[in-house]
């Protein structure tokens, strides 16, 4: 299976997302959704880049995002807490919960799940962060509709292959890149 890499510096959210060079620098390693499933679309702003695929299907119901946080100084914890928050407050019933606390590529990560009741509806999601030298890397997926356990567990086998890596000399074995 082929990496997919989303380079720091991304640039227009379409297939020109994918490359197979890596910048100097840290380098998001994520595969994309399929475009044949899911719309890309990128925005940046201040020290955020974000990147969010819609379903075909479903719309805003069904989203990946994968923001970039240039600079965040935040540990992991603290950004869950903030990611956390619009669901404590708004959900009659939310629970958040760990799916597992890792070192991947030799950078901190934070990968774990939450589901939220509000109204009638019910809202599941996935979010992975990761603590670069340079960036916070956050990517969530979101379903505002029932999901199927087989599509669920899918995406969070997708979500666990994602990491950083880093091509400075000085960084380049403690947090190696994959060949292309």
């Amino acid at each position: 299976m082929r990496i997919f890499i989303l380079v720091f510096l991304v640039s227009l959210a379409s297939d020109s997302l994918l490359s197979q060079e890596l910048f100097r620098g840290e380098n998001l390693l994520v595969k994309p959704p399929k475009d044949s499933e899911y719309k890309g679309y990128h925005k940046e702003s201040g020290g955020l880049k974000s990147t969010t695929w819609i379903s075909n299907e479903n719309g805003t119901k069904d989203t990946f995002t994968v923001n970039i946080l240039s600079g965040n100084r935040l540990d992991l914890e603290q950004f869950r807490d903030i990611q956390d928050k619009p669901g404590r407050e708004a959900c009659s019933k939310f629970d958040s919960s760990d799916i597992n606390e890792s070192v991947r590529n030799g950078y901190k990560s934070l990968f774990w799940e939450t589901y939220c009741n509000l109204d009638d509806a019910s809202i599941r999601i996935i979010q992975l962060a990761i603590r670069g030298r340079d960036s916070l890397y956050h990517l969530r997926k979101l379903w505002h509709v029932p999901v199927e356990p087989d599509i669920y567990s899918n995406w969070q086998k997708e979500m666990e292959k994602i990491s950083v890596c880093d091509t400075r000399w000085n960084r380049k074995k403690k947090h190696p890149c994959p060949d292309l």
